[in-house]
């Protein structure tokens, strides 16, 4: 509780500092992945906010670890190019963890993309992988699960599902769910084993971004389907 105070007068400050109201206590109202996709989609937000947000999402990352056990999805710390210098002050056990969490994030990623089955198999017990199921990575800006169905890897797709992977998640900065990803790359193998895992068909990309992603808002995995002339994928979705 004492804290939550200190943070929260920390704020105040800085709210101050930047010759605002009371925005900054409204970043700390939400959550990191509210935070995130308001960098994904509001132009600007990232720097306007980027002081405020730079020792926030350290502080909220490092208070969702210690609550739930897993590593929160921390792209927009990538997006902001946080720099760990000594003056931004953040505890030693807070930097240790995002540097474990960087260096464990960059071994899964090439392990995925460059080895075999079995090797990428034992990087992700080595490197505690479940920690990671649901994290954007910077690089490839998509999920592990995300990465697998783009490159392909159906083996690899049902490694992660079988070990907790939430076939309903978002995988990347658009919105998209494996689901999505999968019926737009047309891979009704994919397709059939997300089913069995209980995805959810009629969720849809988010339904606000740039200018440059405006076609693809707010769009089901049929459509994405449709578009690409996956006929077999189509018939698959209106199955369900």
């Amino acid at each position: 509780m004492k804290k939550l105070l200190l943070i929260t007068i920390w704020a105040s400050s800085v709210v101050t500092s930047y010759g605002m109201n009371r925005p900054a206590l409204d970043l700390y109202s939400m959550s990191i992945s509210n935070i995130q996709r308001a960098i994904s989609t509001r132009p600007g937000f990232a720097q306007q906010w980027d002081k405020p947000l730079r020792p926030l999402l350290v502080e909220l990352s490092a208070r969702e670890l210690k609550k739930t056990g897993k590593y929160p999805n921390i792209e927009a710390l990538y997006v902001l190019d946080i720099n760990w210098s000594d003056n931004m002050k953040i505890q030693e056990a807070q930097l240790s963890t995002f540097m474990e969490q960087r260096d464990n994030i960059h071994a899964l990623e090439e392990n995925l993309k460059n080895s075999s089955f079995e090797s990428f198999k034992k990087t992700f017990f080595e490197r505690q992988g479940k920690k990671w199921m649901d994290t954007i990575f910077p690089e490839s800006r998509q999920t592990l699960l995300g990465q697998a169905i783009k490159q392909g890897k159906r083996d690899v797709v049902d490694f992660l599902l079988a070990q907790g992977a939430d076939p309903n998640a978002r995988i990347d900065r658009q919105g998209r769910t494996a689901l999505i990803l999968a019926a737009e790359q047309g891979r009704l193998d994919i397709i059939r084993l997300l089913q069995a895992y209980s995805a959810d068909s009629t969720l849809i990309t988010y339904p606000e971004g740039s200018k440059d992603t405006q076609e693809i808002q707010g769009k089901t995995a049929q459509w994405f389907a449709e578009k690409n002339r996956h006929a077999e994928v189509v018939k698959a979705l209106r199955s369900r």
